[in-house]
């Protein structure tokens, strides 16, 4: 669905909850302020930045030697999560007010949270008045969270496999294509890709650094690679003329600077037609994606792009954050897990996460 999204509000209610003076924390209920709970007893709390690994459904009734019916299930998404777990006194305000017999689990595949950080978080949590049981499901490796002390995590699942994110990719890829691509095709196409994807910081960046470093990129760029190999097999290009694609990313602050990942160029300009055309090369079209909200730079660019240019950039948007939604803000095409879940099983991006089941008991036997 095409809506139009505003960043400002929701950045400011997101700085005003995470700096809340420690004495104003509510006690009586986690001060993740999540509507569905309340301080009861007897509560699963789960904590995501992207998407859930354990989804509403996995928590059902099955066969597989687990009930949590009797339990509240509560889900916290947020992918502008970096205040919180800055530092110790803002996951402490964030993370407390738990009733008895309670679990949190944090599940994490964008931020990278800082290991000490997380010990102090899993220790409160652990300890009274709290005294809930902890869980970490994340896509790092136990390496690349070095110092993590696992003594004070019950459950914890590493490396899983975040597949069902190509889902998005194809989805947008699809129907920027089939309807708002003139032509119907990806090639003259230059993508431009939010940093929560790829971040390049610096000049120097290889595009195999960047593919080690941001999963997300490479299942981007395995999911186009397919699209226009699907492509090829119809599409008749005029003699001479070659297929012509690429990717971007803003480098550095200012907004309309960016490095073209695949070939190298790095970009400096004014407006969406530095991307366009340029030195290096020339592009017909230009599409966006990024997992809302959107950094502030990357945000700018399609403001500055849709409203100030008057230029008509197809904005695809994972919505990893509650969307808010403005008269005044940039038009977007999004989509919601709910909605998201059931396409990569359809397209063939099923992950395997065969360690759900036994967290699952392993949390069942813990609270019973």
């Amino acid at each position: 669905m095409k809506k139009r999204f505003t960043n400002i509000i929701l950045s400011i209610l997101m700085a005003i909850v995470c700096f809340l003076p420690l004495g104003t924390v509510n006690e009586q209920k986690a001060s993740a302020y999540s509507s569905a709970y309340n301080g009861e007893d007897n509560t699963i709390y789960y904590f995501t930045d992207l998407f859930p690994t354990i989804d509403a459904n996995d928590w059902a009734v099955t066969d597989d030697g687990y009930d949590f019916s009797n339990y509240n299930i509560v889900f916290d998404q947020k992918k502008s999560c970096a205040s919180i777990f800055n530092d110790t006194n803002s996951v402490k305000a964030y993370f407390s007010g738990f009733g008895a017999n309670c679990a949190v689990i944090l599940d994490f595949k964008l931020y990278k949270p800082n290991p000490a950080v997380l010990n102090y978080l899993f220790n409160h949590l652990k300890s009274f008045p709290q005294n809930c049981y902890t869980g970490l499901i994340t896509r790092f490796s136990q390496t690349e969270l070095l110092g993590l002390n696992m003594s004070y995590i019950d459950l914890s699942i590493f490396n899983v496999d975040c597949t069902m994110m190509k889902g998005f990719f194809d989805w947008g890829l699809t129907d920027y294509r089939t309807s708002k691509n003139p032509a119907n095709t990806y090639n003259g196409t230059v993508f431009v890709l939010d940093k929560d994807i790829v971040n390049c910081t610096s000049e120097i960046d290889t595009l195999e650094d960047l593919l080690e470093e941001y999963p997300f990129f490479g299942m981007f760029l395995e999911v186009l690679e397919e699209k226009i190999e699907d492509e090829m097999l119809t599409l008749e290009l005029p003699a001479g003329e070659e297929y012509n694609v690429s990717v971007a990313v803003q480098i550095g602050d200012a907004v309309f600077d960016f490095k073209d990942l695949l070939n190298g160029f790095l970009l400096e300009g004014d407006s969406i037609y530095t991307l366009l055309y340029n030195d290096a090369n020339d592009f017909d079209y230009a599409c966006a994606f990024g997992f809302w909200q959107l950094s502030s730079n990357f945000y700018d660019f399609i403001w500055d792009t849709q409203e100030e240019q008057n230029y008509d950039l197809p904005v695809y948007a994972y919505l990893a954050d509650p969307g808010t939604y403005s008269e005044n803000g940039i038009s977007v095409f999004d989509v919601e897990y709910e909605d998201l879940k059931a396409y990569p099983a359809a397209h063939g991006y099923v992950p395997e996460i065969p360690e759900k089941i036994p967290f699952l008991r392993s949390l069942y036997s813990l609270l019973n």
